[in-house]
């Protein structure tokens, strides 16, 4: 499944590849601020998460962005596609605040089901949980605001750490970060940011209360404005959970839009982005973060679709 977004949108796509080691926005060293966060070794990552092995018994998703409410900022409807050969049945609940509301959702062989959040419950920090049974399910979001949309998937995990590097805090634009919490204790978080001019951590980002079974949407460009270039780590002190990021631009600076990022649980050294647009008349922007303490270099390749080609100039 494809967003559908502005050409600001477009550009944003591909902004959730994060390197352990590479350039685009300064490394914690080069300013004297020492920055320690979790840096597992991995193998290649996706940009994005992946289906359920072929033997599991039932697949979870977690959405954490999103608003059910009238006039919210991205309203959301929750998207399950079954891609084995029978029906399923798969359990969708709803966490805000003290309420959770579940419902049974029967989708077709081959089939998808769209489900308004609005029509489960009415409010502004929602969470969703969605099970699928078998290993076929596959989960993302389509938020609204206006007249503009944009779909992107949902986690497959929770996790203590969650790393950013396409956030945009300039002229035009609102950055929100969802951070939902769908497990029975309190998580409490930082976010250190990462931007041209060096690390920043402000009060407001820090030790913030996640309670259990809930959701909370801090504004990033009110806490680090004017940044149109910022990469952020997302790191759970106490307990796990989910993030996801949100970007509409107004057009004060640029096209009308509205993109949805996924979090990375871990940076990596090699990342595979496979949705990138090189046509005539769009642009396309792949932000790599360094999180690490020292710096390095990056190689970048790209395969194209059969014979094209990509001028100089895009490069």
């Amino acid at each position: 499944m494809s967003p559908r977004r502005s050409p600001r949108g477009r550009r944003l796509v591909a902004l959730v590849a994060v390197a352990a080691g590479a350039f685009g926005l300064v490394a914690a060293s080069q300013v004297g601020h020492p920055f320690h966060p979790s840096l597992p070794p991995a193998p290649p990552a996706s940009a994005g998460p992946t289906l359920a092995p072929a033997d599991a018994i039932a697949s979870t998703w977690f959405c954490a962005e999103g608003t059910s409410i009238a006039n919210g900022r991205a309203d959301e409807t929750v998207i399950v596609a079954n891609l084995a050969p029978h029906t399923v049945t798969a359990t969708m609940t709803v966490m805000a605040a003290s309420k959770t509301v579940t419902r049974r959702i029967s989708v077709a062989a081959f089939g998808q089901r769209r489900v308004p959040v609005s029509t489960l419950v009415s409010a502004a920090e929602p969470g969703v949980v969605v099970e699928v049974p078998g290993s076929g399910g596959l989960v993302e979001h389509e938020l609204s605001r206006g007249s503009q949309d944009t779909i992107g998937p949902c986690a497959r995990q929770a996790a203590t750490d969650w790393y950013f590097s396409g956030g945009d805090t300039g002229v035009g634009a609102e950055d929100w970060l969802a951070l939902f919490n769908p497990f029975g204790d309190d998580a409490i978080v930082d976010v250190t940011f990462l931007t041209t001019t060096g690390v920043e951590s402000p009060g407001s980002a820090q030790a913030v209360e996640v309670p259990r079974r809930s959701r909370v949407s801090l504004a990033l460009h009110l806490i680090v404005p004017d940044h149109d270039a910022l990469a952020f780590h997302v790191h759970a002190r106490i307990g796990r959970l989910v993030a996801e990021q949100s970007i509409a631009t107004d057009g004060t600076s640029g096209p009308v839009g509205l993109t949805t990022m996924l979090g990375v649980a871990s940076p990596a050294t090699s990342w595979r982005v496979p949705a990138l647009d090189a046509q005539s008349g769009t642009a396309a922007t792949l932000a790599i973060a360094n999180f690490a303490n020292a710096g390095t270099k990056a190689t970048l390749g790209y395969t194209l679709d059969q014979n094209a080609t990509l001028p100089a100039n895009h490069l």
